[in-house]
């Protein structure tokens, strides 16, 4: 069992819950870059400024990775296909 506090769900609405430590960035975060969570109004701007960069790199290394799972199945499905047609080729002898 973890040994985090729980974020509460409705941050808009609790003015007084400060980016404490990094492991609230980190679990802010991810929740905002889920779409788990509205990016909170109520922050200072160095805190705001710390966590715009964490979901930005969050967000970022996600679609990476998406592209490069969209390449390597486009190898993939090309190599399939043109071993599939080497079988099929006819040589004249």
């Amino acid at each position: 069992m973890s040994s985090q506090k729980p974020i509460k769900r409705d941050l808009e609405h609790n003015e007084t819950t400060p980016l404490s430590e990094p492991v609230d960035l980190r679990r802010w975060a991810q929740l905002i870059a889920n779409g788990e969570l509205p990016f909170p109004t109520h922050l200072s701007a160095s805190e705001f400024d710390r966590l715009a960069v964490e979901v930005s790199r969050l967000r970022r290394t996600r679609l990476i990775r998406y592209i490069a799972r969209a390449i390597a199945s486009d190898f993939e499905r090309s190599e399939k296909l043109s071993t599939k047609d080497a079988e099929h080729v006819e040589y004249d002898d």
